[in-house]
């Protein structure tokens, strides 16, 4: 391992042997002068800590583990792959290709432990993402900040809502930007794999300085193409997953020889037949019964064409951030701007979003049938639901720092940041043109005619318009091979904006409060303001309610929101040396003791008051260090989940199957409004942590590591996950019986409640229409999240004469215990070792313990990095909790173990007699193109989890860097 240029970067080894994290950017010197520095910043304290003097686990990704990993343009993805803590279906990003469950539009979600992980640049707030305005995940996007602006990443793997506030229930991942940089840097970078799949990425990356000021600045652009299902042989048969697609009426199939019914039918007003029966016998269509097609009508369609794996990404930045002596150290200013730009794609081809069942009325030109003809499913495949996010995010920091005294200093800074996204749904259906174009009867002047063949619709996608136009009759029938002029005026784009931002002052106060012989008694002192507010609106079409809602088949339908908050805080801690080298106890050559607590009052959801009590503790000699420490966190509810509108969708095709543990269920999809509740609470959480670090003075460069971590947290937010598995088993006795009717949504007109047990399976397998079936959800405090696992590390540096250095690391996760409780009348069920994707959607794939080894050979001018990753077996047990241990016809599937090598490989040329230097690069992840084990009872989407197993296969890549 080696340490690298511009700033303090300790290596990994040095950082697990003592426990702490590098500093803050604003305290980075150079590299030269790192020897000599005596005090750190620390992630997670406020109080300037001795490098070997931290109480709190942090795992540190410096420049060199970066370019080790071998991904440079998708944050997500680096720190999932060398923080195997980072784990579980929460943690979504460019994966999210066609998962409606964890909608990201295109930004990158992080958690530790499927944990709420707070995201800190330079140890400051980022405004969340502005898809939670809309119903969206509320996260900050990590993929905003680009990997070559970044000196290096700092992951604390403790609550610390007692140093930082809300969210830091699982932890924290504060990015370190770079900013001590001399010269220019450039590179760039090209990955390919398999069926065309390619990676590209560039930047640029300058800094100048000179005593008491300093500037740096890196643009950077990476862009990833979209991999579609059909890519990759795991998920290249999306078949059996839908019944409804086009070339399906009435749940009969229309013969595969056949592009339309009208081709050998009458239709119209010369119609014969006089029902289905009748197109059955004369072989048009083919009932589901027949065993031609069985297993039935969901094994002759393969969507996979159609779907993305993996979405497209193009990113933009530009990172600056400098500071500069006003008086000497007594007053500096200081600040950072960032400006990113992010478009994303992906494409999907469901129920939900690509098709709508129609009734063809009498006569119509393509009507087989003397009379009305219902349950015709139509839907374009040259036109599947097409999705387009463009974020642009702005943050802007500026703040003052000084000497009080040569024991007290203070800084304050103004953050604002915001996240402005601009989504398009592209091939939405504008619905009341719909009947119009299959109706017809006008002849092409447009008059009336019976049975005429062309359509009278109106132009602009709008009601607001008062023109109609004459084009060619639609057929509903058709399997594909529609006239482009009869889908005129049919399909548009559903236009979405929402905006997040976030405003903050922040002041803290740092000093010595009094010498005890073992040391000083630090403390910080300060508070902090912000405001967060989040807005989204949706275009006319897609509102929820009024009279031009829900006018966009397969679109998104909300009302337009906004809304905002502020927080206030104040917090103090306090570091107490009981015991050091130079004042050493019986038992206790170091200890200390950190307190801190904060206090947050919030506009809207009240007051939280946390502590976090930490130890340290050197029993004999620096070779062995001891940690423990006890915190309280919590989760504010979101603005959207407290104050936002109804949000009025359909179900995937998976969701009725899973909650009825029925597969016969598969495809069906039925009604959901989603609302919000003012009365939610804060989730609460409480953690322990016990840890260790062994660096044995009789195996130098060795390095052991174990920090066992126990969070506990009660009142989750969310929506019930079993509602209709509830109503079904229990009938009236369900406490959710009120959130499910027929024909309406419960509390409407026309609504019909569930009275027995049962109700649900038997209006389906009766042949009932699942789009009658209406559920109402709103979010709910849940009852709790109980976690145990053990996070640790074993790293060995060496440095054999002539030979050049070595380094061995291996660092991992056990995950003691993962249990989830739905509600306080439900089981807490255990989710370690198990694929899922039910209680509330977010457990994905845990498994017992998740490995990442790297072993790397720098022999000036070569370096050789071999990787591997391995992931054990877990049992799919598809939903998961209630959901599976309460249906029989679910059962444990194996789930392969999964190993992946990488093998990198570098050689770095000096220019002249000077410092600047080439490197080339050359590597291959995923040497053995191993592909995502299958586990598709928990995620039919895709056949397996695309989150945790990567499925882009064996990529080979070069990169080029040069510095001058």
């Amino acid at each position: 391992m080696n340490k690298h240029t511009s700033t303090i970067t300790v290596t990994v080894a040095t950082l697990i042997a003592t426990g702490a994290a590098a500093a803050a950017d604003d305290q980075a010197v150079s590299e030269q002068g790192a020897e000599q520095l005596q005090e750190i910043v620390v992630t997670g304290s406020n109080i300037p800590t001795a490098v070997g003097a931290a109480a709190t686990p942090v795992t540190v990704i410096g420049q060199h583990e970066i370019e080790e990993s071998g991904i440079n343009s998708n944050m997500l993805e680096l720190l999932r792959k060398s923080v195997p803590a980072i784990a579980g279906r929460s943690n979504a990003g460019n994966s999210n290709a066609n998962n409606v469950n964890q909608n990201t539009a295109g930004g990158s979600r992080v958690q530790i432990r499927n944990l709420d992980t707070l995201v800190l640049v330079n140890g400051r707030r980022l405004a969340s993402s502005g898809i939670n305005a809309v119903g969206g995940k509320d996260f900050v996007d990590v993929n905003r900040i680009p990997a070559a602006a970044i000196q290096r990443l700092e992951v604390l793997t403790d609550g610390a809502s007692a140093i930082y506030g809300a969210d830091a229930v699982g932890g924290v991942v504060n990015i370190i930007l770079k900013s001590d940089f001399q010269g220019i840097e450039a590179g760039t970078r090209y990955g390919s794999a398999d069926e065309g799949y390619k990676e590209r990425s560039a930047y640029v990356t300058a800094g100048a300085g000179r005593p008491g000021a300093r500037f740096t600045a890196t643009a950077s652009w990476s862009k990833t193409d979209p991999l579609f299902q059909s890519q990759r042989p795991f998920s290249s048969d999306y078949i059996g997953k839908l019944t409804s697609f086009p070339g399906v009426a009435n749940g009969a199939l229309l013969n595969p020889s056949l592009q339309s019914p009208s081709q050998t039918n009458p239709t119209g007003a010369n119609a014969v037949a006089g029902s289905m029966a009748d197109l059955v016998a004369n072989g048009t269509y083919i009932a589901a019964n027949n065993p031609s097609i069985a297993p039935g009508i969901s094994s002759q369609f393969n969507a996979a064409p159609y779907q993305t794996l993996l979405l497209q990404q193009d990113q933009r930045a530009f990172v600056s951030n400098g500071s500069a002596e006003l008086l000497g150290p007594k007053l500096v200013v200081f600040g950072d701007y960032m400006y990113s730009k992010t478009q994303s794609f992906n494409q999907t081809f469901q129920a939900k979003n690509n098709l709508t069942t129609v009734t063809v009325p009498t006569g119509a030109p393509f009507n087989p049938v003397m009379n009305a003809f219902p349950g015709v499913v139509f839907g374009d495949l040259a036109n599947p639901l097409q999705t387009y996010n463009e974020a642009h995010a702005n943050r802007f920091v500026l703040g003052f720092r000084g000497e009080i005294t040569g024991d007290w200093n203070w800084e304050s800074a103004f953050t604002y940041d915001d996240n402005e996204l601009t989504q398009r749904l592209a091939n939405v259906v504008y619905l009341l043109n719909l009947p119009r174009a299959i109706a017809g009867g006008y002849d092409s002047s447009g008059n009336p005619v019976a049975g005429g063949n062309y359509s009278r619709v109106i132009t602009g996608l709008s009601e607001s318009s008062s023109t109609f136009v004459i084009q060619p009759a639609l057929d509903p029938f058709a399997r594909s091979g529609f006239n482009p002029a009869s889908l005129a005026n049919l399909y548009g784009t559903e236009r979405i904006t929402t905006a997040s931002k976030l405003t903050s002052l922040d002041l803290k106060f740092v000093g010595t409060l009094f010498d005890l012989p073992a040391g000083e008694v630090g403390v910080a002192i300060g508070g902090a303001f912000r405001r967060e507010s989040i807005s989204g609106r949706a275009d006319e079409n897609g509102f929820n309610s009024g009279p031009t809602a829900q006018r966009w088949g397969g679109g998104s339908y909300f009302d337009p929101f906004s809304a905002s908050r502020t927080v206030g805080a104040g917090f103090l801690e306090v570091r107490v040396p009981l015991a050091s080298a130079s004042h050493p106890l019986p038992g206790a050559h170091a200890l200390d003791v950190s307190v801190a607590g904060r206090k947050e009052h919030y506009s809207d959801a009240g007051d939280s008051t946390v502590p976090k009590v930490s130890l340290r503790w050197q029993p004999l000699d620096e070779q062995a260090t001891f940690r423990f420490s006890y915190s309280r966190s919590y989760n504010a509810p979101t603005l959207y989940n407290l104050f936002g509108p109804d949000s009025i969708t359909v179900s995937s095709p998976t969701v009725l199957a899973t909650q009825l543990g029925d597969p016969r269920f598969t495809g069906a999809i039925y009604n959901i409004d989603n609302g919000s509740n003012p009365n939610l609470k804060a989730s609460r959480a409480q953690s322990h942590s016990f840890g260790m670090v062994l660096a044995p003075q009789a195996i130098k460069g060795l390095t052991i590591t174990a920090d066992y971590v126990n969070v506990s947290e009660t009142g989750f937010q969310g929506s019930a996950g079993d509602v209709l598995n509830s109503v079904d088993r229990l009938g009236p006795a369900s406490p959710y019986v009120n959130q499910v009717a027929f024909n309406n949504f419960p509390g409407q007109p026309g609504a019909v409640a569930v009275t027995v047990p049962g109700q649900l399976t038997s209006y389906l397998l009766g042949g009932g229409d699942p789009r009658k079936l209406y559920t109402k959800g709103y979010f709910i405090n849940l009852s709790g999240i109980h976690v145990k696992s053990m996070d640790f590390s074993v790293v060995y540096d060496i440095a054999p004469k002539d030979w050049g250095k070595f380094g061995f690391s291996t660092t991992g996760t056990y995950i003691t215990s993962y249990k989830f409780q739905a509600a306080p009348n439900q089981s807490a069920y255990e989710y370690a070792g198990y694929a899922t994707n039910g209680g509330q959607g977010v457990q994905g794939t845990l498994p017992k313990y998740h490995l990442y080894s790297t072993a790397d050979w720098n022999f000036n001018p070569w370096e050789v990095t071999i990787a591997n990753t391995f992931i054990p077996s877990v049992k799919d047990i598809g939903p998961g909790g209630l959901l599976f241990y309460s249906s029989p016809k679910s059962v444990e599937r194996r789930v392969a173990s999964y190993t992946t090598w990488d093998l990198q490989l570098s050689y770095s040329l000096a220019i002249g007699h000077t410092e600047s230097n080439l490197r080339f690069t050359a590597g291959v992840n995923n040497v053995t193109n191993r592909m995502p084990p299958l586990a598709p009872q928990a995620f039919p989407d895709n056949n397996a989890d695309t989150s945790t197993y990567s499925p882009s296969g064996r990529l080979m890549f070069a990169s080029v860097t040069a510095k001058f």
